[in-house]
């Protein structure tokens, strides 16, 4: 712990002043002994004001901060003790003794040091009452203890409990503070006993600021422990990497949409195939063409070099769907179908007219027409030539 009081001698007596809540009289501290030297870093060990009840009224004076009891041993004292807990400190022997006979005092300090434990760092946090400037707070009075081992100086300490639900984000413990004046005068109180006196202890709310590391040194007492840390920028390189490389990644394929399709009247299966009109459709000399987002590999006047039937230069060569004989819008649509996604044909192979070689005339199956072997379609109603076409599959076979 390190507490902070900058104010000294006539300064800081005018600033305590205690006035009762009732209007009743004031009560001003005068300084008895010698008077305290404004410090920014107060360490234990070290000398800290504090207010006593007198019989002439409240006295002010410094004492050394770590409690000795008068019991001890002049030869061989007990280890000072900077804080009691205000949960045992009725039963424990080095505070037993005071806390009965009633030695409280207040110590008077403008606020206090607060170490937080963040992993392996100790961070240091300069804590003051709440809604006062930084700069130069209102004063905070402490309760604690204090006793006189034979002729050697007073010695105190300052009472502690657990911290208040906010406050535990810096510490577990926080000092006992009196909250007003008329807390401060109960707790000064000779003819109040401890036990009751405790019930003018309380949590009060607080504000707190990361400061610097220079508070940490006892040697270091100037204005520099309590300067505020700037806020720490938080690095980017580590984010920025991250981002860059997530950049970078192979994107997913991405899966084509399905084509729509219609149910084919008139065919003894279940099969679907993909009809096709201007509005869906839009075909490029490559003999690609786009369906709802999906390329599909069609059928163009280059495969039928021998069939003598070739159309304007990049156009494509229009097949009708398989239906009935009867004489249907659907029948005289323009259609395209997916190629069969098993191994691909010589190109030779896939020629309908080189297919037809070796064929006799085949017969419409709606009007009887024979037709040529190479026909792609009966010449009178249309029907298509089914043996050229088994290589068209349907959607549901691709």
């Amino acid at each position: 712990g390190r507490a902070r009081c900058a104010l000294g001698g006539d300064a800081l007596r005018k600033r305590c002043v205690l006035t009762p809540a009732d209007g009743g009289a004031k009560s001003e501290a005068k300084w008895v002994g010698p008077e305290h030297q404004a410090s920014f870093n107060i360490a234990p060990t070290q000398r800290l004001p504090v207010m006593v009840r007198a019989a002439d009224g409240i006295n002010l004076q410094t004492m050394k901060w770590g409690f000795v009891p008068r019991w001890a041993k002049l030869e061989h004292p007990t280890k000072a003790l900077i804080n009691a807990r205000v949960e045992t400190m009725m039963e424990k022997p080095t505070f037993r003794a005071a806390a009965a006979q009633g030695l409280r005092c207040v110590v008077v300090t403008e606020g206090f040091y607060e170490w937080q434990v963040a992993g392996r760092e100790r961070l240091p946090y300069f804590v003051h009452h709440r809604g006062g400037s930084k700069t130069e707070p209102p004063l905070m009075y402490m309760a604690g203890l204090f006793d006189i081992r034979g002729e050697d100086e007073p010695t105190c300490c300052i009472i502690t409990l657990h911290a208040s639900h906010e406050f535990e984000a810096i510490h577990e413990r926080m000092p006992a503070i009196l909250a007003s004046d008329d807390a401060v005068l109960r707790w000064l109180d000779p003819k109040l006993p401890t036990e009751k006196a405790l019930g003018s202890l309380s949590q009060c709310p607080l504000d707190w600021f990361r400061v610097g590391p220079a508070v940490g040194s006892v040697q270091i007492k100037s204005a520099e422990c309590c300067e505020p840390l700037p806020p720490q920028k938080r690095s980017t390189f580590l984010t920025g990497w991250l981002a860059k490389s997530a950049a970078t990644k192979e994107q997913p394929p991405i899966k084509a949409q399905s084509t729509r399709s219609h149910k084919v009247e008139g065919r003894d299966d279940d099969d679907d195939c993909v009809v096709l009109d201007d509005a869906t459709t839009s075909t490029a000399s490559s003999g690609v063409v786009c369906v709802d987002g999906a390329d599909i590999a069609i059928l163009t006047d280059a495969d039928d070099e021998e069939s003598g039937e070739q159309e304007e230069s990049g156009a494509t060569q229009k097949m009708p769907i398989p239906c009935n004989a009867d004489s249907s819008p659907k029948r005289k649509a323009a259609v395209q179908t997916v190629r069969d996604p098993r191994p691909a044909q010589p190109t030779d192979a896939c020629s309908p007219s080189k297919r037809a070689r070796g064929l006799s005339a085949w017969s419409c199956p709606d009007c009887t027409l024979q037709n040529e072997a190479a026909a792609r379609c009966c010449a009178v109603c249309g029907a298509p030539n089914l043996r050229l076409v088994s290589d068209v599959v349907t959607v549901a076979d691709a």
